[in-house]
């Protein structure tokens, strides 16, 4: 599943619940990415930059804020490139084992203690 591959988490349960009112960007028949709208703050990953953005720009068309990992360089120039300033900040945090995240991939999280 292409959220366990960037958020190193099975979230399957809880991103099942919004698929409904999601958006999916694909090419040639292949996700890469989505945005779970009624998802907290707007769950958008990606595993491509270009679909990334396209769903940024759907969301934003919509929301006035938004908020993505520091490592997400491409998402936060292209909101710096529409208006947006950064507000505040703050860390991430894990219990236990380390595990994979892709930060780059993930293009609006779902609540700050969801990611």
């Amino acid at each position: 599943m292409l959220d366990r591959s960037i958020s190193g988490e099975n979230r399957s349960t809880l991103l099942s619940e919004h698929v409904d009112d999601g958006f999916i960007y694909s090419r040639n028949g292949i996700l890469e990415g989505y945005y779970l709208a009624s998802l907290g703050e707007g769950l958008i990953v990606a595993n491509t930059v270009e679909a990334g953005l396209e769903l940024m720009k759907l969301r934003c068309s919509k929301s006035t804020k938004a908020t993505l990992p520091k490592d997400n360089i491409a998402g936060i120039r292209f909101l710096t490139d529409n208006g947006f300033r950064e507000t505040n900040t703050a860390h991430r945090m894990i219990k236990g084992k380390e595990f994979i995240f892709k930060p780059e991939m993930v293009f609006n999280r779902i609540f700050g203690y969801l990611g």
